[in-house]
């Protein structure tokens, strides 16, 4: 005896693994947001303060002003890919030892990292 199909089997189902990919490149997309973000914010900082549109040009060297352009070229970027770099290579590194000497601290199934916090 057959049933009826139900309705929910006439939809293509998603997969796990396509949910949890979406969700991670969502994720992904709001990280460099705030990686954007943060970026002009640490541009705008400093004692010398520059409208936005001056900012975009100073990036470029073709700011009105020769100050502005100095200032963003040779103190505010370096400064800002001087930190972007050493928080990758810092979490890379992170990462590599973590694999590397199999430290569980890090895992779903490990409950010893969240009583270290608690």
């Amino acid at each position: 005896m057959h049933s009826a199909p139900s309705p929910s089997a006439s939809k293509p189902q998603i997969s796990d693994y396509t949910r949890i990919r979406a969700r991670s490149i969502r994720f992904l997309i709001l990280l460099a947001a705030v990686l954007a973000l943060a970026f002009f914010l640490s541009l705008r900082a400093g004692s010398y303060n520059t409208p936005a549109a001056e900012l975009i040009r100073g990036i470029f060297g073709r700011a009105a002003d020769n100050k502005i352009n100095l200032v963003i070229r040779n103190n505010r970027l370096p400064r800002i890919c001087t930190a972007m770099v050493s928080g990758a290579g810092l979490g890379l590194a992170g990462c590599i030892l973590q694999s590397v000497l199999r430290n569980p601290l890090c895992s779903i199934t490990s409950a010893a990292g969240l009583s270290f916090f608690a």
